[in-house]
């Protein structure tokens, strides 16, 4: 498993300079789908954790918050998250499936995009739900498992062809081909969080008035 993180690690360390790029200027998904969302959660006066927060760019939407904590795996996303926003939070390089944070440390965890790209998924699910105090929110955005998983063909905006969709395991990322790409079925995914908290909203991303989801939105509570 050491083996596969260094490669996540790398290959996100090297991707980080397009991705701060993309992100900064307004990538649609974020833009359109993902800021409304996390905008409608009341931080106020919270404690937050931001797992694989990139380069810390949610900090930028966040209202009144007591302290903001992001980590990701990758050194150089870390440096660019405390050059642009080392004012608003606290920035740690950190393996999302070894929390180094005391339990019951926080009131929310956001796990924004991340689930796809984490080899331990479960003990990143234990581990957020162990450091979020008791009744705190878990609050996850990811590819939608059933439609759009890595291994799947999109022949128009309304038809998608799904290939293997049981078959868990690491594929190729669409976006960068040498970021492996952990593919879960959604009853793995709410299954693991069901061993620790309790669903309060599940809602299904469609962009563009689409028929077909891209996105999950999932808020968890710990009981």
């Amino acid at each position: 498993m050491r083996d596969v993180e260094d490669v996540v690690k790398d290959n996100w360390d090297k991707y980080s300079s397009e991705y701060d790029k993309c992100i900064i200027s307004g990538e649609k998904h974020w833009k359109n789908y993902f800021y409304p969302r996390i905008a409608k959660i009341n931080v106020k006066d919270k404690e937050i954790l931001d797992i694989g927060c990139g380069n810390g760019h949610i900090v930028r939407i966040l209202k009144d918050y007591k302290r903001y904590v992001g980590i990701d795996l990758s050194e150089k996303l870390i440096e660019i998250a405390r050059k642009r926003f080392g004012d608003r939070g606290e920035f740690y390089v950190m393996d999302a499936g070894a929390l180094e944070f005391d339990d019951e440390s926080f009131d929310i965890v956001f796990c924004l995009m991340v689930i796809h790209n984490a080899p331990n998924f479960e003990d990143l699910v234990k581990g957020c739900f162990r450091v979020l105090r008791r009744n705190g929110l878990f609050v996850v955005i990811e590819n939608h498992p059933c439609f759009n998983p890595p291994n799947r063909e999109r022949l128009d905006k309304d038809t998608t062809v799904i290939k293997e969709y049981r078959k868990e395991g690491v594929y190729k990322h669409r976006m960068n081909s040498t970021i492996p790409y952990f593919h879960r079925t959604l009853q793995t995914i709410l299954n693991e969080f069901s061993k620790y908290g309790k669903l309060e909203k599940f809602e299904e991303i469609y962009e563009d008035n689409r028929t077909i989801s891209n996105f999950i939105f999932m808020i968890w509570r710990k009981c």
